[in-house]
């Protein structure tokens, strides 16, 4: 672009940003504020309701996120939330940004980060039936971190995050 005049430069820079601020680049599922007020949200009777959502993830970086060792979702990103209904009992919440092939990873980010990135739990939650869990996913110094957060900072931090694949996730 060294050959554009300033000017261009600048106009092509200021579209890019708006294309990217004004929501092209997140996803486009349904916001949780309107999930909550639409009824598509609730915990059931029979299990909890957790809540996973992005709490200062990275931009462009999708993780996978597994309870009880089986995955639930691998589009966990900025600016999104997951919804899981478990069974009552311990919960284990693991995660990884990492692909599952070691090699792969280590020839992308370097083996020290494919190692350290490497699947592991993260939170493990006693689910009551018809309760809701807020469980906030940031990045860390090494690794993303899961926390468990009250109700109250969790239904604040949540609001404007968008539902990562609602066809696949519904109240049972």
């Amino acid at each position: 672009m060294s050959h554009m005049k300033p000017t261009i430069q600048l106009a092509l820079m200021l579209a890019t940003a708006t294309s990217l601020l004004s929501g092209c680049a997140f996803p486009g599922g349904t916001q949780y504020k309107n999930a909550i007020q639409t009824g598509e949200l609730a915990a059931p009777k029979t299990k909890g309701l957790v809540l996973i959502y992005d709490g200062g993830l990275p931009w462009g970086k999708n993780y996978q996120v597994y309870a009880n060792d089986v995955l639930i979702t691998d589009a966990l990103g900025t600016g999104t939330f997951y919804p899981y209904y478990a069974t009552p009992g311990p919960l284990g919440l693991a995660s990884t940004a990492n692909s599952g092939n070691f090699w792969v990873d280590a020839g992308k980010q370097g083996i020290l980060f494919a190692a350290l990135g490497e699947k592991k739990e993260l939170l493990v939650l006693n689910i009551v039936a018809g309760e809701t869990y807020y469980v906030k996913m940031s990045s860390g110094w090494v690794r993303e971190r899961m926390q468990w957060v009250p109700k109250e900072t969790g239904e604040d931090d949540i609001q404007s995050r968008h539902w990562v694949n609602p066809q696949t996730e519904t109240n049972p």
